[in-house]
């Protein structure tokens, strides 16, 4: 089994167990292709799924990717709190099954935005899993070492919910 399919095993493995996902690797590791891989798999498996995907361009832009992910609909000129409630609201009406997951890719270049409303989200719908990705070199945890390949490790440190399994 290639270390690509060990990881997407893994990463299955913890989604069916309730947990949360962070995958680590150098650029060029597979750590979208594993995403994309993962989106797949899980769409068969019955899973409402969406892929989001940070975007340096877009890093300045509240509520960039969740909108270039086809999330959120238009938002009403509003205060910020009210902005970030309504695009709450809005993801709780795309994901409205117990099987749900939202896959983060690059999220070192997520708007902050998109990841407030993701963990608005995950605080109202605690069953809804969340895999982010991102590079080695986006703020890694106390003690981690980059590897050759993407890894994975249980929960990612900023998520509210679970502290980093090792």
């Amino acid at each position: 089994m290639s270390a690509r399919l060990r990881v997407l095993s893994r990463v299955l493995t913890a989604l069916t167990n309730g947990r949360d996902i962070e995958l680590v690797g150098d650029v060029g590791s597979g750590r979208t292709e594993i995403l994309n891989t993962l989106k797949t798999v899980l769409t068969e498996r019955r899973w409402t799924t969406y892929l989001v995907t940070g975007n340096a361009a877009q890093r300045s832009t509240p509520f960039g990717a969740l909108t270039l992910a086809n999330l959120l609909g238009d938002m009403r000129p509003a205060m910020p709190a009210a902005q970030l409630a309504e695009a709450v609201t809005q993801l709780g009406e795309r994901l409205t099954s117990s099987l749900a997951a939202i896959l983060v890719d690059d999220i070192d270049d997520l708007d902050k935005a998109s990841w407030a409303a993701i963990l608005g989200h995950i605080a109202e719908h605690p069953e809804t899993r969340v895999v982010v990705a991102r590079s080695c070199r986006a703020a890694p945890v106390a003690g981690e070492h980059c590897l050759q390949g993407a890894h994975c490790r249980d929960s990612a440190p900023h998520f509210p919910r679970a502290a980093v399994a090792r």
